[in-house]
């Protein structure tokens, strides 16, 4: 039966706020919901199975005739689809399928993996059209079963698919990577499938470094590899690919500064400090030149971000200022025109050696350049000029840097934002997001936005856009549940359609064991209490806004968070003595998801506790840091674990 919510009401939220707890009896909580979102919504993504089990069987009695076939010189991607089969079914049945190269298989009992002879006399069709990297089929014909992403070279569908079939043969299921879980027997049925997936963006990140430091959390969670598709370039390249330590010497002409700032070799945030000058040709020919043995150097690779650098203003010599009136445009329309430019020259020679290689160019919509180069017309938006009208193969990274990330982008506090968004979008379809999913000025609160992420990614669909890209602290270890965050919008971005509240309640129910309703008790609370500060307190801001406020995390709502949580790890005590292996991994679960928790008691409230109580949850704190390698609280490091540990001892010495 398929159930059904409700967005928690603001009065008991304000109750919440206004009730003292004095003991930890507290039965308070209520189920969020997901804010703004309708209750039925299809996207544009393919999500269709049809999985029937016939009367014979792949494994019966922990017994198989099937040998998994691969291509004869497979891809990685491949070769980790017959891998992942392989383990599971010897961890759920006790067989293992052969492997068996492609020109091998001619009769017998087939898994398919891939691009192989049989998937290409089969009819089954993957077009990349369609399907993209990502997309996948799954088809039963006769007693072969035939598992294939595009014929791309990659093949991420491939192993994508290699989850889905183990998901309707052994109920498979990746939360985390210390959490998959399937069920064991000793037989499995010939299924026929019919199974076909599209995700709703075919390129979809995330970026927490808890994930991105971890090839096989990426891949469980369907997540695009970076460093897989891309050249190795940063989000802001344009000094990656002309570094001024290699060339500022030489040609100062090409390079402009900051006002007050004087450029040296070595100085560390020159990055910060300057852009490059893109009206300069000389520049533009050795980008070009550079750009190609980039792509020369990773063959396999055909996509570039060649973004702009961080927190520089542009260049305003005579010869950019000129450009732009020519272009009767902006900074915007120049850096469209620069990077049109460059990705036709660049394109142009690559071709010459290797005609078929299509490449693939991304510039950013981003603090300057998030303005679109377009004017209002009748009503209708209109280009500045054909020249910052972004070529097909330059894809545009809207990025939203400024908006409020605790309100959706179609939110009337975001309308300038959305107009963006359409005006680019008047411009191409062919549009990336790079979106902000948490607060970077507070690694130990979560951001108040776990409601956003299925509005905005509906939004963006609607759009058109092709690729998605959530940014997290994706260079530090953070704690206070990302794995929730990760894991349910890695399926958004997979299938739009689903409930976030639901997703929520699987991975909890999963992956908290014992504590699990306790934990989810303490999510629905949170998240009613969130919805308070932002629709009654205002509290509502972008990506680095100031969460470390007493006036936020009142005591009464403290309190009644510790009492829930001192409930979630009694829970975990419970099964200490019959089960001490589960008992160490849940207790440490219950510890990552309390340490918002603990920095709110310890920060604003510790003269409400007892010393004792307080020496004892500050050493839990550092134990729970040192775990989790938990060094800083703010980006930058302006605020540190072991600072504010030494100063919460302080008060007690």
């Amino acid at each position: 039966m398929k159930k059904t919510y409700k967005i928690a009401s603001l009065l008991l939220a304000a109750l919440t706020m206004s009730s003292a707890f004095s003991a930890c009896n507290v039965s308070g909580g209520t189920t969020g919901g997901t804010a703004g979102t309708p209750a039925a919504y299809v996207g544009k993504g393919t999500h269709e199975a049809s999985v029937t089990a016939t009367s014979t069987y792949m494994v019966k009695n922990g017994r198989t005739d099937y040998k998994l076939v691969l291509p004869e010189e497979p891809t990685e991607y491949e070769e980790e689809a017959a891998i992942l089969i392989n383990e599971y079914a010897e961890k759920a049945l006790g067989v293992t399928f052969p492997v068996v190269s492609d020109v091998t298989a001619e009769n017998g009992k087939y898994i398919s993996i891939g691009d192989t002879s049989m998937m290409r006399k089969s009819g089954i069709s993957v077009d990349l059209n369609k399907f993209g990297e990502s997309g996948f089929r799954i088809v039963t014909k006769n007693d072969d079963v035939y598992i294939s992403g595009s014929r791309t070279t990659l093949r991420q569908g491939t192993y994508y698919g290699a989850q889905e079939f183990l998901k309707h043969t052994i109920d498979w299921r990746a939360y985390a990577v210390d959490e998959v879980q399937y069920t064991v027997s000793d037989q499995m049925p010939l299924y026929d499938f019919d199974v076909t997936e599209i995700p709703e963006f075919d390129n979809r990140r995330y970026g927490s470094y808890n994930v991105t430091s971890n090839l096989t959390y990426q891949r469980f969670l369907r997540l695009t590899v970076k460093e897989e598709v891309e050249l190795p370039l940063s989000g802001h390249s344009h000094f990656k690919i002309l570094p001024p330590e290699t060339y500022w010497e030489d040609h100062p002409e090409w390079y402009c500064w900051k006002t007050g700032f004087a450029y040296s070799p070595g100085v560390a945030d020159a990055f910060k400090s300057g852009q490059l000058c893109l009206s300069n040709e000389e520049m533009q020919k050795e980008f070009v030149n550079q750009l190609v043995q980039l792509f020369r150097d990773n063959p396999t690779t055909s996509f570039a971000h060649i973004g702009q650098q961080d927190m520089a203003p542009p260049c305003d010599c005579e010869n950019c200022e000129a450009m732009r009136a020519e272009y009767n445009t902006t900074y915007t329309g120049m850096l469209v025109a620069f990077t049109n430019k460059i990705a036709r020259e660049v394109t142009r020679i690559i071709q010459e050696s290797e005609p078929d290689r299509q490449l693939q160019f991304e510039m950013f919509a981003y603090q300057e350049s998030l303005v679109p180069p377009v004017g209002m017309i009748n009503g209708e938006y209109v280009a500045h000029h054909e020249e910052v009208i972004p070529d097909e193969n330059v894809m545009i990274q809207f990025t939203p840097m400024g908006s409020k990330i605790t309100e959706a982008i179609s939110n009337e506090e975001n309308k300038t934002f959305y107009k963006y968004l359409e005006g680019w979008c008047a411009l191409t379809d062919n549009i990336s997001t790079w979106t902000y999913g948490t607060n970077f000025k507070m690694s130990n609160i979560n951001q108040k936005n776990w409601d956003i992420a299925t509005v905005d990614l509906r939004t963006y669909s609607e759009h058109g856009v092709r690729k998605v890209y959530n940014q997290s602290f994706n260079n530090k270890n953070i704690a206070q549940l990302y794995e929730i965050r990760a894991w349910v919008e890695a399926q958004l971005m997979w299938n739009v359609s689903l409930s976030y509240q639901e997703l929520v309640e699987e991975f909890v129910e999963h992956y908290y064991g014992p504590a699990a309703p306790h934990i989810q008790k303490m999510f629905d609370a949170m998240t009613t209490h969130y919805e308070y500060l932002r629709t009654q307190l205002k509290c509502t801001g972008g990506w680095n806004f100031n969460l470390d406020n007493v006036l936020y995390w009142q005591f009464p709502y403290v309190e009644s968070i510790r009492c829930i949580m001192q409930d979630a790890f009694a829970a975990v005590e419970a099964i200490k003595a019959s089960d001490p292996n589960a008992y160490e991994k849940y207790y440490w679960r219950v510890c990552s998801a309390y340490l918002e928790n603990i920095y709110m008691q310890m920060e604003y409230h510790s003269d409400k506790y007892g010393r004792d109580y307080c020496l004892e949850t500050i050493d839990l704190y550092e134990a729970l840091c040192r775990r989790f390698n938990l060094v800083e609280i703010t980006e930058g490091g302006a605020k540190t674990t072991d600072g504010t540990i030494k100063a919460w001892r302080a008060r007690y010495v």
